[in-house]
């Protein structure tokens, strides 16, 4: 399964996130851990590219259903934004 986030105020995240005005992200890292957020699973970084629409599209495969703490960071040399959720992957 794969995992996707949308985000159409990419480029209002550096506002939120105290990047410098105008700074956009230029990579990506998210680490997949257990429910209590305490045993990371996996992690991966990418960079990215993000173009004048300013949206995102990060996609994570997941081993099986259940529940997933997902930590997603966002930064550029001088900044960093995270952000964490609970996601719940259905049996197929």
């Amino acid at each position: 399964m794969d995992l996707t986030f949308l985000s159409p105020r990419l480029c209002a995240l550096h506002a939120l996130a105290h990047l410098p005005r105008g700074s956009l992200p230029t990579e990506v890292c998210t680490v997949i851990s257990d429910p209590t957020c305490e045993d990371a699973q996996n992690a991966v970084c990418d960079t990215v590219d993000v173009d004048e629409t300013c949206l995102l599209t990060v996609r994570r495969a997941f081993n099986g259903s259940g529940t997933y703490c997902v930590n997603l960071t966002l930064g550029d040399d001088t900044s960093l934004a995270l952000t964490s959720t609970l996601i719940s992957v259905p049996d197929r």
